[in-house]
């Protein structure tokens, strides 16, 4: 059998899919931590890093640094500065209640210490201070130094979003988007995304986009949502030149422009987006927008691969297959198939029983052919039954209860890296 293994790759993240086919979002298919609008949080993710590379230093300062720890915890002494805040915030001063909050949650002046810092945050937060509440928000969701509340961590949002707050306003257009805290209202989602991408916040410009581009929450207007990922890819956010690239490549709510396509690809490749690298190999692998480039477009999809992403697995494996660029090679394609079948790939599966059943310089396994072709064919992948058949009949009784074994205990997971397993076994 003959197994397409580029369309696949294609339906499945390349750039050259169709813009009509249901449900397509470049949010989604972008970045996919912004699939329910929850990136990291920023105020502790950020923070958490500065106060860890604080230990990136010789042994001597770090000891240095310790030595002053331990005499201010037992002299029960502050630096000035804290000390003049916690006499300011005790006095009810909202502004200084914000900011021994940041210095609790920073560790900065005093030990880090997260119930400290929701103690302050909250008292700043009911006098009305916009960044106290967004920070107790931020806290309540995740459960840092309070018990997780989600419904009141949406609240804090609100509260802060009334206020004008960017950020506050796109983690309560997450929370109706999700549906967490709040009744799920992608219409409600659309309107504080709207009001924070205004503000210039390049996250909710791209979550706004992706709504716009599905017709959810709203009337479906794909050059609306082209302007709103520009404006955050002029911002230099990642998902967004990627998305962009999209776009441009589909022609999605803006001409169709190949050379922009591989361009925004480029930019966002040169950050380390995986889906950059599957999406710019591609376009060297095909000459689209660049120059056809097999060397190139090797190495793109091979990092690609390395990192999981199924699609660059299977555009591997189909230039060893096909000899785009190189020498015919059945068994290194198979290396690239197997995490991607491990990974429930139901193409990917076929295409490995494919290779396992034949004497194209691969020793034959008609055990695992049997296994793989069965798991593709009760995936979906109908176009496998033929072949299924045909090794079936090839199999003794044996064989084929140890086939059957296989099949049913057979776990799917993550396709996190390269398997080498059937390499050695496999070269004749």
């Amino acid at each position: 059998m003959r197994v397409s293994l580029n369309t696949y790759a294609q339906q499945n993240g390349s750039p050259s899919r169709s813009s009509e086919s249901v449900g397509w979002n470049p949010v989604l298919e972008s970045h996919q931590p912004l699939r329910f609008c929850k990136p990291p949080p920023g105020l502790l993710g950020q923070r958490d890093v500065k106060f860890l590379a604080r230990f990136q230093m010789p042994a001597t300062r770090l000891a240095a640094l310790c030595m002053g720890l331990l005499d201010r915890l037992f002299k029960k002494e502050r630096p000035p500065a804290i000390a003049e805040l916690v006499k300011a915030a005790d006095q009810g001063d909202r502004e200084a209640q914000c900011k021994l909050g940041f210095a609790y949650a920073d560790g900065e002046g005093v030990t880090q210490d997260f119930e400290q810092a929701c103690r302050w945050f909250a008292l700043a937060a009911e006098q009305s201070h916009p960044e106290a509440q967004f920070s107790i928000g931020v806290l309540t969701e995740s459960g840092e130094g309070t018990t997780q509340d989600l419904a009141k961590a949406a609240e804090w949002f609100r509260r802060a979003s009334e206020q004008g707050h960017a950020q506050a306003q796109f983690r309560l257009g997450c929370a109706y988007q999700a549906g967490e805290g709040v009744r799920q209202n992608t219409t409600e989602a659309v309107k504080w995304f709207q009001k924070a991408a205004e503000q210039g916040f390049a996250e909710a410009q791209v979550n706004l986009a992706g709504l716009l581009a599905q017709g959810d929450g709203c009337e479906q207007n794909l050059s609306e949502a082209f302007r709103w990922l520009k404006l955050a890819a002029e911002q230099g956010y990642t998902p967004a030149e990627f998305s962009l690239g999209l776009c441009y490549e589909r022609g999605d709510g803006v001409a169709q422009n190949h050379e922009e396509a591989a361009k925004w690809y480029s930019v966002a490749a040169q950050k380390d987006l995986v889906q950059a690298w599957h999406a710019l190999g591609s376009c060297y692998l095909e000459g689209r927008g660049v120059n056809k480039d097999f060397l190139e477009a090797r190495r793109l999809l091979r990092k690609a691969a390395e990192q999981g992403h199924v699609g660059a697995q299977l555009e591997l494996a189909s230039i060893y297959i096909e000899g785009k660029g190189v020498t015919v090679d059945f068994v290194e394609a198979a290396e690239w198939l197997y995490p991607a079948a491990t990974s429930g790939t139901a193409v990917a599966q076929a295409g490995l029983g494919d290779i396992l059943q034949s004497h194209r310089v691969v020793k034959p396994d008609l055990v695992q052919s049997w296994m793989w072709f069965s798991l593709a064919v009760s995936g979906g992948y109908t176009e496998a039954k033929e072949a299924l058949a045909n090794v079936t009949s090839r199999l003794s009784p044996a064989e084929l209860q140890e086939a059957q074994r296989l099949y049913h205990n057979f776990t799917p997971q993550a396709p996190s890296e390269v398997h080498k397993s059937v390499g050695a076994p496999m070269r004749r």
